[in-house]
């Protein structure tokens, strides 16, 4: 068996093992971005809710329809490549502390909505890796 078949085997397994790790953090930032979308749009924040299965639900209230709501419905979806670019952008400026940071922040803003002891969970367990990732990189 070639070096490359088995580093490409390697890399698969290891893949796999990582996002049944970090998936949730994937359901985090998307349930995230309709929570600060329907808030930005003059909705109120009402709840997060996290699942075992990957699934999460926010609830607002407001209008049930117009701009407001197709934002927020929408947001979800682009929030993970957001907040990836912006990292990314932050990374690059030389503020990587600073997206650390503002990580951290978000994390704690989304505890006062978490509804359920899965979705608590994992906003702590995320907020202690932002946590040690700061406490670990400081002088």
């Amino acid at each position: 068996m070639s070096h490359e078949l088995i580093a490409a085997a390697a890399g698969a397994v290891l893949a796999l093992a990582a996002w049944r790790l970090t998936r949730h953090v994937v359901t985090l930032v998307h349930e995230g971005g309709h929570a600060l979308v329907a808030v930005l749009t003059g909705r109120r924040l009402s709840g997060i809710r996290l699942h075992r299965d990957t699934s999460g639900l926010t609830t607002s209230i407001g209008r049930p329809h117009g701009p407001g709501m197709i934002a927020t419905a929408a947001a979800g979806y682009l929030a993970p490549s957001a907040l990836g670019l912006g990292g990314a952008w932050l990374v690059d400026l030389g503020h990587t502390a600073w997206a650390l940071w503002i990580g951290l922040g978000v994390l704690a803003a989304m505890l006062l909505f978490i509804r359920n002891w899965f979705g608590l969970l994992v906003v702590l367990l995320a907020g202690a890796a932002v946590a040690a990732l700061i406490w670990r990189s400081s002088p």
